[in-house]
């Protein structure tokens, strides 16, 4: 019986050159079960503190779809690479390791781990990172129902000494703010298409670029060749620590990076004829405002003196930014900006 069943979708075939319904039915559930639905990329480097727990939060994501986890390990001297190394003994099927043989940085670690990526959509989590339950369903669901839609993020946590703080729900998705006003993509929360990120390595090439960062120039061209979707629900976790690629407590480092992040820009809105005033301000500003922040909690004399540094590199100060320099020569003034703050976050509890 099962012979004829064969034999006569087989002759189906022939006399209509295609497979029977049933024939592509069945293959078409086969690729969809064949299919690697996504590979989650970890970016890591000295993380042995850290590592374990982002690893288990991909692992324990409650899904049906199947995946690959791909750590590029920058060369690590502490440990991490014993941790990486047990954890791929115990899901062998799962989890790839890419083991620098020397250190290639950020950019070149990244770029040299998302080269090995086979699954349909590429999902990130730094080493020292994680996901919260639900992120995958959430968002392949959102990708799947959604096939103009090129990438989607979602808010995030930050991780702020012991304390889980959600940031600003609002976020730009469409590609005019996100040039002109800094748009931005919580680090462990992206998910894109791997055709359009293969289609954007080969249009822009920007591993022959010397940008500090892999994740702005990509974002600004997902937002211009595609539709981009946001998630306002924190379904991660950004840890926030003293010293890393965007959060320098080194301010020669910011400025090289928000120099970086300008040159950036200045590419795409050249390369899509897009009118842009200079952004130097805007991006020096945001980390003008980190340091204070930092400052006001800590008026140590050297946080005081990184905001006077930052300031004086402005071209432009607002009025608000020229109150914070004259404060800093007055530390007391930053204890009781400290307890204003501290006053009227208790008001809205």
């Amino acid at each position: 019986r099962t012979l004829i069943v064969c034999n006569l979708q087989f002759f189906l075939y022939n006399i209509n050159n295609k497979p029977s319904a049933a024939l592509a039915d069945n293959f078409e559930l086969r690729t969809i079960m064949d299919e690697l639905m996504f590979s989650a990329l970890v970016i890591t480097y000295n993380q042995k503190e850290f590592i374990a727990e982002t690893l288990e939060s991909i692992l324990s994501q409650k899904h049906s779809y199947r995946y690959e986890i791909i750590v590029g390990d920058d060369c690590s001297t502490d440990g991490t690479q014993d941790v990486l190394k047990e954890y791929q003994s115990r899901y062998p099927d799962i989890i790839k390791l890419s083991l620098n043989e020397k250190n290639l940085g950020i950019v070149g670690n990244y770029y040299n781990t998302a080269a090995k990526a086979q699954g349909k959509y590429l999902l990130e989590c730094a080493g020292d990172d994680y996901w919260l339950p639900g992120k995958v369903e959430k968002q392949i669901s959102l990708m799947e129902e959604n096939p103009d839609c090129g990438m989607c993020f979602t808010n995030v946590y930050d991780l702020v000494d012991g304390k889980l703080i959600a940031e600003g729900e609002n976020r730009y998705t469409d590609f005019e703010n996100f040039i002109t006003k800094g748009g931005l993509v919580p680090g462990p929360t992206p998910c894109c298409r791997r055709k359009l990120f293969l289609d954007y390595i080969a249009d822009v090439k920007p591993q022959e670029k010397n940008w500090l960062m892999e994740d702005c120039p990509l974002w600004l061209w997902f937002t211009k060749n595609s539709t981009v979707k946001y998630i306002p629900e924190p379904l991660a976790v950004y840890r926030l620590l003293g010293d890393s690629a965007c959060h320098s407590s080194d301010i020669s480092k910011q400025k090289r990076f928000i120099n970086s992040l300008c040159d950036v820009h200045r590419f795409f809105a050249e390369k899509y004829n897009f009118p842009l005033e200079d952004l130097h301000d805007m991006f020096l500003g945001n980390y003008l405002g980190t340091q204070i922040d930092v400052a006001v909690s800590r008026p140590t004399l050297s946080n005081l003196n990184a905001v006077r540094i930052l300031y004086k590199e402005l071209k432009s100060p607002t009025r608000k930014q020229k109150i914070f320099y004259a404060s800093s020569f007055f530390p007391p003034l930053y204890l009781l900006i400290k307890l204003h703050r501290k006053i009227k976050n208790a008001r809205k509890v």
